[in-house]
């Protein structure tokens, strides 16, 4: 006996799937919406609690003129939260929203105390390339790869076995857009992931 409607996903570099959509529930028979949002941390198989984040607002303002207001959502992910753009009629109008909001995961729980230890960049922002260190505690299988702001992997840096030791590896900006990019380095089970900032 509800509507789920203008549903809005994105995943962050480690996986973590955020899902957003505006909901019916609180308003039985009723067409009054919420914005609502869960989140999985194992490619979808279960889901978080549904957590609402608004208060209900009427999204048919403006009829006759219009029979509901517009799809203006667009959410990014990153491994701390995500941002999102929303619409909604709190006005007596339609307004775009923009909020950003924290997201502790089991994930990220793990991340805090893991052995491996990926430094920041240097130099960072950069314009050409930046140089990555890390230090695998143990012999390991490794992987060093970069994700632009979407999630989209861009390249990968490392995919071989490590033994213990301090290592470095180069990240050469070319032909890529300027933006905000994220290296994650996964040791084994062990993962960490930090931004860097290209400009050019």
């Amino acid at each position: 006996n509800a509507y789920q409607w203008f549903g809005t996903m994105s995943v962050s570099p480690s996986g973590r799937i955020d899902a957003i959509w505006l909901d019916t529930r609180d308003d039985p028979g009723g067409f009054d919406s919420a914005l609502y949002y869960s989140f999985s941390t194992d490619s979808g198989l279960s889901w978080s609690a549904n957590e609402r984040l608004s208060d209900s607002f009427d999204p048919h303002v403006g009829w006759p003129q219009q029979n509901k207001m517009g799809d203006y959502f667009d959410m990014v992910s990153d491994d701390t939260g995500f941002m999102l753009a929303w619409a909604s009629t709190f006005n007596g109008e339609q307004d775009v929203y923009f909020g950003r909001r924290s997201v502790a995961t089991g994930i990220e729980a793990e991340t805090m105390s893991r052995p491996v230890a990926l430094l920041q960049s240097h130099p960072n922002p950069f314009d050409r390339s930046t140089t990555v260190r890390y230090e695998v505690p143990r012999d390991a299988f490794v992987t060093l790869k970069v994700y632009d702001a979407l999630g989209r992997e861009v390249a990968t840096l490392v995919e071989n076995v490590h033994t213990a030791g301090s290592y470095q590896k180069q990240f050469e900006g070319r032909g890529l857009p300027s933006g905000v990019y994220f290296y994650r380095l996964r040791a084994g089970e062990t993962l960490d992931t930090k931004k860097v900032l290209l400009v050019k």
